[in-house]
C-alpha cells in the first residue's frame, strides 16, 4: 500500500524510510510498513523500528495481510502502543501463513496465544 500511496518503488529499507517521510511530511503521524516475512516497520519523525517476525514454515500467503491488520487493530484496541501491536500482528500473520486459505487460515486467540508462547 505504501507504494500506491507514494508512488516510491520499495526495494529497501531506504525506500521504506523515504516513503514514510513523504507520509509523515503530508501530516501522517505514525506509518506502518509491513515487509512480508521481514516482519514490519514503525516510522514517525524520530522513530525508525524493525520489528522482524517468527521464521515460519510458509503454506499460504491468501490471508497474510489482513491477519497482519486485525492483529494491528485488535491490540490498537486494546491501547497497546505501536511496537506491541506490531509485534502482536507479525504473531497474528505469521501464524495465518502456516494453513490453507484465507478465512480457514485466520487463527483464534487461543491459537495466537499458543503460537507467541511457543515462539518466545
Amino acid at each position: 500500500e505504501i507504494e500506491i500511496l507514494t508512488g516510491i518503488r520499495i526495494g529497501n529499507e531506504d525506500d521504506i524510510k523515504k516513503a514514510s517521510l513523504l507520509l509523515l511530511d503530508k501530516g501522517v503521524k505514525t506509518v506502518i510498513a509491513k515487509a512480508g516475512g521481514k516482519g514490519a516497520y514503525i516510522v514517525e519523525r524520530n522513530k525508525f523500528v524493525h520489528i522482524p517476525a517468527p521464521e515460519v514454515k510458509v503454506v499460504d500467503t491468501t490471508a497474510a495481510g489482513d491477519s497482519f491488520n486485525a492483529g494491528f487493530a485488535f491490540s490498537l484496541s486494546q491501547n497497546k502502543d505501536p511496537e506491541d501491536c506490531v509485534k502482536f500482528a507479525n504473531m497474528v500473520a505469521s501464524l495465518a501463513v502456516t494453513a490453507k486459505g484465507a478465512q480457514e487460515a485466520m487463527p483464534d486467540m487461543k491459537q495466537v496465544q499458543d503460537f507467541i508462547n511457543k515462539t518466545l
